[in-house]
């Protein structure tokens, strides 16, 4: 297996951007053309009554030299993989994906990684940063969308302000993955302390404003909050959420049906937090967890008859000023509940391993144990 630099990665997708768009091509032409001829017909664009818009405060890289330090999480990574499955199994159309903070976004593009699905796939799902991305999305979409947001609200609420009438009519569901599901939660959160006293899940904190806006609008709502009760101090924290989403996965696992190019794809995206340049070693990684929100729960979009470890269930909330939720009130909502308590962390393992590795049916050289041969 070839081993490239992480500056080398980030040549790579620049260099075929913008040679397509200067000179007609690619370093990478006569390749992309011989393996288009091995490869499946892409997925469709047309219409499916599936189309999905994907909002992430995803970031490439996650060091960041102006803090000098990381900043991000990586769960982002494996929710844009699972969107990419999913789209590539033709279970969804992803129509858009909004990279959230667009400031942050200039210094540290998730385009890129984007863009490197698309070479992967070949699916040539667009990305764009701000509300406007997302107003695109919609615009462009067939019939009404699932929005998806596992970031900050303020895209989405700065796109409903300017177009209320499109996000009513162009909406089918949002889906927000943010918030905790108790209004003082014991254990209390690090981010937000400026707005609450218990402080708020770090997508809440990121705009408090936004998310009660939008939780309180008349937009249908699919609640899957982060946290039941605060961040996870234990084990048994964790294991003890009943709304929460919040899991424990091996990458190890999470990469266990993967493609080896899906997998070398992880190491450099990883390996973006060492600031010497340098990439991880597969070997020792892959034994690593990472904490989880979305992942595998984004199958319940289109197929919801699926056996999960978790439903969904019709409840009443109140929304707060500060961003806090109360349970009980006249906003109707889908709210996330686990139905599998003891076993949700491995079921959620499985089901996200399993959707990660729907990009076989695009891919045009499959590996059957990537596992054991990445870096």
């Amino acid at each position: 297996m070839v081993k490239i630099s992480r500056r080398r990665f980030i040549e790579i997708g620049f260099i075929s951007t913008v040679g397509f768009s200067f000179f007609g091509c690619s370093p990478f032409y006569e390749f992309v053309q011989e393996e288009e001829q091995r490869m499946p017909e892409k997925p469709s664009v047309e219409g499916t009554g599936n189309d999905v818009i994907l909002s992430t405060d995803l970031y490439y890289p996650r060091y960041c030299t102006r803090r000098q330090a990381i900043s991000g999480d990586f769960d982002d990574f494996f929710d844009l993989l699972c969107m990419f499955g999913l789209h590539c199994k033709n279970e969804i159309t992803l129509r858009m994906v909004v990279l959230d903070r667009t400031e942050e976004q200039e210094h540290r593009p998730g385009k890129v990684l984007v863009e490197r699905l698309n070479q992967i796939t070949g699916a040539g799902v667009p990305s764009g940063v701000s509300h406007t991305a997302l107003l695109e999305g919609l615009y462009n979409s067939p019939g009404p969308a699932t929005v998806v947001m596992v970031g900050s609200l303020t895209d989405l609420w700065q796109a409903y302000l300017q177009d209320p009438e499109l996000c009513r009519s162009k909406i089918k569901e949002v889906w927000v993955f943010a918030g905790d599901a108790q209004e003082n939660p014991e254990r209390g959160h690090r981010d937000g302390r400026d707005y609450h006293p218990q402080g708020l899940e770090y997508n809440v904190a990121m705009d408090p404003y936004a998310f009660a806006g939008i939780m309180a609008s008349e937009l249908p709502i699919v609640w899957i909050p982060c946290y039941d009760g605060g961040l996870v101090g234990s084990h048994s924290d964790g294991k003890n959420m009943v709304h929460g989403s919040y899991h424990l996965s091996q990458y190890g696992e999470l990469l266990s049906e993967a493609s080896q190019q899906v997998g070398e794809l992880f190491v450099e995206a990883k390996s973006s937090e060492l600031s010497d340049g340098s990439l991880y070693d597969w070997n020792t990684l892959q034994k690593n967890k990472r904490s989880l929100f979305g992942v595998g729960i984004f199958r319940a979009i289109h197929r919801p008859q699926l056996d999960y470890p978790f439903h969904f269930i019709d409840t009443g909330i109140t929304v707060n000023d500060n961003g806090t939720i109360t349970m009980g009130g006249s906003k109707q909502v889908k709210l996330f509940e686990r139905s599998d308590m003891p076993g949700f962390y491995e079921r959620m393992t499985q089901l996200s391993a399993e959707t990660i590795g729907f990009f076989g049916a695009v891919q045009s050289n499959p590996i059957e144990s990537p596992v054991n041969r990445l870096p």
